[in-house]
C-alpha cells in the first residue's frame, strides 16, 4: 500500500469497511463496444489519451502496509510525525524531514484485527491506538516510541480521542455503542457514556465523537442518526439531536 503524503486525515467506519469490496452492477448495461462515441469521440480514443503519465506532486511515499490503510493522523510537530494503521493488523509512526524516505517505525503490541482508529494528543507527546480486537493502547512518542499503558474497555474500538489536557482519553465501540472515559495515568474508567440507540442493522455504532472546546462536554455521533451531547463530570446526556435518517430504515 502506498500513501501518498499532501496533509489532511481520513478515517473509514467499520460499516464503510464492510461494504468496501461491493461493486453494484446493472444487469441492463451492456459492455461498450471497441468503436462506441462519447460526445462524438471513440472510447478507445480515449483510453489511449489517458494514458498519459500523471506528474508526481506529493512530497513523501510511504510503503509500510501490506492492506488497505483505513485511518491515519498527522501532527503539527518539527518532524512531522505521522500515525498511519490498516487492514493488515498493524500501525506504524513515521516521521517526516525534507528527505524523502521518511523513517517509520512499527508499533510493538501484537494486534490480531484491523488497527481502525488513531490519534495524537495535542502537545504530540502521546498517540492512542485502538483496534477491532479490543485493543486500546497509549504510547509515547518521545524520546523513543514506548508503550504507556493498555486499557480494558469495549470491543470493536472505533474511536479514540484525547482530552486537550492529554491525561485523558475517550474510546468508542462499533458494536455496543457506548463511550469509555479514562484517566491515562491511572488506567481509572471515569465515565462510562450509554444511550446511542440502535439502527436497523442491530448495532448502536460510534461513528465519531470528542470533547467540545470549552472541554466540559463529551460530543459523540452515531453511524445512524444521531448526535448526543453528554456532561464529562457525571455522565448525564445533556442533548440529543437526530441529524439524518437512516436510508435502510426509510426504505429508500
Amino acid at each position: 500500500i502506498y500513501v501518498n503524503v499532501f496533509g489532511g486525515s481520513k478515517t473509514v467506519t467499520k460499516q464503510q469497511r464492510q461494504t468496501d469490496d461491493i461493486v453494484q452492477v446493472d444487469p441492463e448495461n451492456e459492455p461498450m463496444d471497441d468503436d462506441a462515441t462519447i460526445d462524438g469521440i471513440k472510447t478507445n480514443e480515449l483510453s489511449s489519451s489517458s494514458s498519459t503519465p500523471v506528474p508526481e506532486l506529493s512530497s513523501h511515499i510511504l510503503q509500510c502496509h501490506a492492506g488497505r490503510v483505513y485511518t491515519l493522523a498527522t501532527h503539527r510537530s518539527s518532524d512531522g510525525m505521522l500515525l498511519i494503521a490498516s487492514g493488515d493488523n498493524k500501525a506504524f509512526l513515521s516521521k517526516l524531514s525534507s528527505s524523502h524516505n521518511p523513517e517509520s517505525i512499527e508499533l510493538t503490541h501484537v494486534f490480531i484485527d484491523t488497527v481502525s482508529t488513531v490519534e495524537f494528543a495535542s502537545n504530540g507527546s502521546l498517540l492512542a491506538v485502538g483496534c477491532y480486537d479490543g485493543s486500546i493502547l497509549v504510547y509515547k512518542t518521545t524520546p523513543t516510541l514506548s508503550l504507556v499503558t493498555k486499557l480494558d474497555g469495549p470491543t470493536d474500538v472505533e474511536l479514540v480521542r484525547f482530552h486537550p489536557s492529554n491525561t485523558v482519553l475517550l474510546a468508542g465501540s462499533s458494536t455496543n455503542g457506548t463511550v469509555w472515559m479514562y484517566h491515562i495515568d491511572t488506567q481509572w474508567v471515569l465515565q462510562m457514556f450509554v444511550g446511542h440507540e440502535s439502527g436497523c442493522g442491530g448495532d448502536s455504532c460510534i461513528a465519531d465523537g470528542g470533547f467540545n472546546t470549552y472541554e466540559k462536554w463529551v460530543v459523540t455521533t452515531g453511524s445512524y442518526d444521531t448526535c448526543r451531547v453528554w456532561n464529562a463530570k457525571n455522565g448525564a446526556g445533556k442533548k440529543q439531536a437526530f441529524l439524518h435518517t437512516c436510508i435502510r430504515c426509510s426504505g429508500e
